[in-house]
C-alpha cells in the first residue's frame, strides 16, 4: 500500500523564531553556535555546509 507522508516545514521562518526569543536566549544561542563552529573537530567542509543553511 502506498501513501503520501505529510512533510512539515519546521524551518519556514527561522528568523521569526530567533527574533521571538528574549535577548538573553538569543545571546546564548549565538555563543553556543560560535563554540560549535570553532571546535577543531569541525572540518572546513562541514563548517561551510552549516553556514550555507
Amino acid at each position: 500500500m502506498q501513501t503520501v507522508i505529510p512533510k512539515y516545514n519546521d524551518f519556514k521562518q527561522p528568523g521569526d523564531r530567533y527574533r521571538s526569543w528574549d535577548p538573553a536566549r538569543q545571546e546564548r544561542f549565538i555563543v553556543r553556535m560560535c563554540k560549535i563552529l570553532s571546535d577543531p573537530r569541525v572540518t572546513h567542509e562541514l563548517r561551510s555546509i552549516w553556514i550555507s543553511y
